[in-house]
């Protein structure tokens, strides 16, 4: 399965410290205590990941839909959508490409912040499809596909916060967090 696998940390002035992509630093007074925290972030991160996934392919699905709508021939008028084609086209490789990206294992203390990066990169990436589906779906009057999709652009939004404020308050153990 493919998956977040943070293993980097570092050590500054007798501190374990794991940096995270959200700018966030996480300081442990040990080892241990800083593993166990990587351990934590990896599980959220990894849920993140499913539930991402999750949303991309139920949003792939009302691409596909409005899809066929790009090009419209009624009662002699035509309508073209190929530029707005051609985004959500873009936003879909960049999704792909952002996915891929997660199961590459990055070297030393600077891993967590291409974990994050990739993770808030694909909430991005889908919340702007989103964006141009849902006015796509208003301006066809198709109610239903537009609320699915509103529906859609809360849950990305939701996770975007979560990768945010991550962790939200100061772990069991932890000696501090500062913030950028």
């Amino acid at each position: 399965m493919k998956q977040f696998m943070l293993t980097g940390y570092s050590e500054y002035n007798g501190e374990y410290q794991l940096v995270l992509g959200n700018r966030s630093i996480t300081s442990f007074p040990s080892k241990r205590k800083v593993l166990a925290f990587i351990a934590e972030t990896n599980r959220f991160l990894n849920k993140l990941l499913i539930e991402s996934n999750l949303l991309f392919s139920s949003l792939f699905a009302e691409y596909r839909n409005a899809w066929l709508s790009t090009m419209n021939f009624k009662c002699g008028n035509r309508t073209n959508y190929l530029d707005t084609e051609r985004k959500m086209e873009k936003n879909i490789l960049d999704i792909m490409d952002q996915f891929n990206r997660v199961a590459n294992t990055y070297n030393g203390s600077s891993q967590g912040c291409y974990s994050f990066k990739h993770l808030q990169n694909i909430c991005f990436y889908m919340i702007d499809l989103t964006n141009i589906l849902i006015h796509l779906q208003k301006k066809s009057n198709h109610i239903v596909n537009y609320h699915n999709l509103e529906i859609l652009k809360d849950r990305l939004i939701f996770i975007q916060n979560k990768l945010t404020n991550y962790p939200e308050t100061l772990p069991k153990d932890a000696l501090k967090i500062h913030r950028n």
